[in-house]
């Protein structure tokens, strides 16, 4: 049960970690489209053929709304953000006048990208998208692909590429290590406060168990000599004694209430007062 709470627990936050990743990538996506479109439309006096890139922009907005309303798409929704390597040599040929040259540029930055998501598995895609879709482009549309980059340029941009998918490969995966020893550290941490906790209570009640038995000896001898009063303010001081070594429950779960002891001692050690809601955590 325990193995079963830990990967949900680790499932969470990957999606979480994954939903933060899209919306850089969907943040980025929109940047370099909308800069793009303003440096070829209105500086470099592009055509209405140019305006085609407004459509990557308007295809983001859509992904985020289907992100938010569809669960199976926010899963896979990472892959085709990207793939905008491809639709950027597609707006290349489609344009076909060489304004658009920065798209080199853009793969390099998704690498980047990538990275965020602590996934070699998706940096790899990225890559292999991107140098399938160059490779195909100067194979089939020679003549728009020429009009960006000399063919020289193009194998110098794919090598540098290369080198930049493994570089950003090795970064991701070893991002990936960090983060899980620090959850299982954070895990480990977890139990030491826990088996803290047991060891502390373990003292406190062999320190309540030797206090029991003077109380039990006092109760004894005043009732012989018949004090009833003064045993009755005892009971109610062994009361109290036992209302404090009472570990307070506040949730099911065992690391998770250990910690909440540990904050509730202190708390009252500084004299600070705590409001405790009767609805138990699961």
């Amino acid at each position: 049960m325990k193995i079963i709470k830990d990967e949900k627990v680790k499932l969470d936050i990957v999606q979480e970690e994954e939903a933060k990743a899209n919306k850089i990538a969907f943040m980025a996506a929109e940047l370099i489209s909308l800069m793009a479109f303003v440096a070829v439309v209105v500086f470099l006096e592009g055509t209405m053929r140019d305006w085609i890139i407004l459509i990557a922009s308007l295809t983001g907005i859509v992904m985020q709304v289907l992100e938010k309303k569809t669960s199976r798409f926010r899963k896979y929704s990472k892959y085709l953000y990207m793939t905008i390597s491809f639709w950027c040599i597609c707006i290349v040929i489609i344009t076909n006048d060489g304004k658009y040259a920065a798209v080199t540029q853009v793969a390099f930055v998704f690498l980047a990208v990538a990275i965020a998501y602590c996934d070699a598995k998706l940096v790899l895609y990225h890559a292999v998208i991107t140098i399938v879709s160059i490779i195909g482009g100067l194979i089939f549309f020679p003549e728009a692909m020429f009009k960006v980059d000399e063919l020289s340029i193009w194998i110098f941009i794919l090598a540098i590429f290369i080198i930049g998918a493994i570089l950003a490969a090795i970064i991701a995966q070893r991002m990936k290590r960090l983060i899980e020893e620090t959850r299982q550290m954070r895990i480990y941490e977890d139990e030491l406060i826990y088996l803290e906790q047991l060891e502390k209570k373990d003292e406190r009640y062999k320190e309540f168990v030797h206090n029991m038995n003077h109380y039990f000896v006092a109760i004894g001898e005043l009732a012989r000599e018949d004090c009833s009063e003064r045993i009755v303010n005892l009971v109610q001081e062994l009361n109290g004694k036992i209302l404090q070594n009472e570990q307070m429950v506040y949730t099911n779960h065992r690391v998770l209430n250990a910690i909440l002891s540990q904050k509730s001692s202190e708390a009252e050690e500084m004299q600070i007062k705590l409001i405790r809601n009767q609805s138990k955590l699961v």
